[in-house]
């Protein structure tokens, strides 16, 4: 069946910042259900161009003093999205909060996959996180430093 393009475009990604820390030698088993993900992020809108947009991804794995991880990752991408066709400004935010960091931490977890080669390939998989928890809860401080600097 042939897929219909998504109204959201990625067009570019750019990683920004990649630091990994390995800590092989005092680890005895490694569980990627216990890895611990932080993540944050921005959106911006391009000046100068029509539909387009830039939203910045930052992610921390494992950056825990209470366990000793395997690894620890901080990665910095950005990506540019546009639209194939106008959307009301409402839509627009939805699909750039909900499908563009989808579609950015989809694009981080294979990266850092590649990236953690020397395990087995099933202890490279990062979990699967609850963006719209991370976007209800951005949202939510933001409205409240408003409120604060207001």
């Amino acid at each position: 069946m042939k897929a219909k393009k998504s109204v959201l475009q990625l067009k570019s990604v750019n990683i920004e910042h990649l630091k990994i820390e390995w800590n092989l030698s005092t680890v005895k088993e490694i569980n990627p259900e216990d890895y611990i993900v932080d993540l944050d992020f921005d959106a911006f809108k391009v000046k100068d161009k029509k539909d387009t947009y830039l939203l910045k991804l930052s992610l921390k794995v494992n950056h825990s003093k209470k366990v000793n991880f395997a690894f620890k990752v901080s990665l910095s991408l950005s990506g540019i999205f546009t639209f194939l066709e106008p959307v009301d400004e409402e839509r627009k935010t939805q699909y750039l909060l909900h499908n563009g960091l989808s579609i950015l931490y989809g694009f981080a977890r294979g990266y850092l996959f590649s990236k953690l080669d020397p395990f087995h390939p099933d202890h490279r998989i990062l979990p699967t996180i609850n963006l719209l928890d991370i976007i209800r809860r951005k949202l939510k401080n933001k409205k409240l430093d408003n409120k604060k600097g207001g």
